[in-house]
């Protein structure tokens, strides 16, 4: 039996844990019958000092940022609001409607008859672009490819703080007709024609000894999702490279997985987006979905909402309420995720994973 121990450093609460990949043995290699994928593009992976995060370097009207990885293909690439003001980057108009008022005023003030406003439907979300920020950019490069007059959307107010080492997020809307390779040991990323084989040791086309399968969907997020084993539950699980933690929602750590208020250590004094306070739980065994990968004793972050305080999201409906402060069942963060190398075939919902 294969077996590797991929060894995790937690920077935050200054924990290590470990992971292991396993597959089952494999006999002899067989010819190669399937072709090769072009390669569309490639980027260098940039290591965050003191975590397990990659940025990855774009060009934005020729000026180069760092942009955090992140594969959610529902999720805009972004840049910051601090980047827009330093470059500079012109701001289009938010979309509007037009609300009329009463048929009396228009008669008597037709300058008034009516006001253009952003409109945000509470029922269904229909129409929350209108409340998004977006930019006009002449040029913006990843790698060797360049797109030319785009729109851009504006991080939300409080999602990339002025203190962060990267200037927005690089995800996964950017490139998703391909497939995507990361290669976190050669801090590498390449985009490559979408692959039609099947046979685990074709699709890897590096050098390896043994290839673990994760089958995936998109969650609502449009981060990749799996399903991951905690303590003999089956609970839903997100790989998602822009957190540097691997995080449970408190809600489902306490109600389902069984988590004791004994087996949870508050992280100093570090507060969720919401002001709950965040606990840290060393889990045995997070076995993914196959049984092709087991985390063993790994550090897991116990929080109720997202770190990121979104201030933009104030929605007014019958209440007050806060929009995307949620955060799923279990996130698969960076500091196990930075031990493999991945291929990302969303045509086949699969993820192929050997290790470093």
């Amino acid at each position: 039996m294969f077996k590797q121990t991929l060894c995790a450093f937690i920077a935050l609460a200054g924990l290590s844990g470990g992971a292991v990949a396993q597959t089952a043995d494999k006999g002899d290699v067989v010819a190669p019958t399937c072709a090769l994928p072009k390669i569309a593009d490639t980027a260098p992976l940039e290591p965050l000092s003191a975590t397990d995060l990659v940025t990855v370097p774009v060009t934005i009207n020729g000026k180069t940022r760092q942009f955090l990885l992140d594969l959610a293909v529902r999720k805009p690439t972004e840049v910051s609001p601090a980047a827009m003001a330093e470059l500079g980057l012109p701001q289009d108009p938010k979309r509007t409607e037009l609300i009329r008022f009463g048929k009396g005023q228009g008669a008597f003030l037709p300058q008034y008859s009516g006001i253009e406003a952003p409109v945000y439907d509470v029922r269904d979300n229909t129409g929350v672009g209108s409340l998004d920020t977006r930019v006009r950019v002449n040029s913006f490069g990843v790698g060797d490819a360049t797109d030319r007059n785009l729109q851009m959307m504006v991080a939300k107010k409080g999602e990339i703080g002025r203190s962060e080492p990267f200037d927005g997020f690089l995800t996964g809307d950017f490139f998703k007709q391909y497939d995507v390779e990361l290669d976190f040991g050669r801090n590498r990323m390449a985009w490559l024609t979408p692959t039609q084989c099947t046979d685990p040791d074709q699709v890897v086309f590096w050098a390896h000894r043994e290839v673990a399968i994760i089958p995936v969907t998109l969650a609502n997020d449009g981060r990749l999702q799996m399903q991951a084993t905690v303590r003999g539950h089956i609970i839903n699980a997100e790989l998602d490279t822009s957190s540097p933690r691997t995080v449970m929602r408190r809600d489902v750590a306490e109600l389902y997985v069984g988590v004791a208020d004994k087996d949870m250590m508050p992280v100093g004094d570090l507060e969720d987006g919401m002001n709950m306070q965040v606990y840290v739980s060393t889990f045995p065994e997070i076995v993914f979905a196959g049984g092709g990968i087991t985390a063993r004793n790994v550090p897991v972050l116990i929080q109720d909402f997202s770190m990121a305080r979104n201030l933009d999201r104030a929605v007014l409906g019958t209440r007050g309420q806060f929009m995307d402060t949620r955060i799923p069942d279990l996130a698969i963060g960076m500091d196990v995720l930075h031990n493999l190398h991945m291929y990302v075939v969303p045509g086949q919902g699969r993820v192929y994973v050997t290790s470093r």
